[in-house]
């Protein structure tokens, strides 16, 4: 699901994001979210 990979992006990601890679995980978060609110 998109959660799931949202959530293997955060652990990827969480030691030392870039702010590229900080920007794809908050769209990725947004796009999760918004996923399962209309779930």
């Amino acid at each position: 699901t998109d959660l799931e990979i949202a959530t293997a992006f955060v652990a990827h990601v969480r030691d030392d994001p870039s702010p590229r890679e900080r920007a794809l995980l908050t769209d990725a978060l947004d796009a999760a979210r918004i996923a399962e609110e209309a779930a």
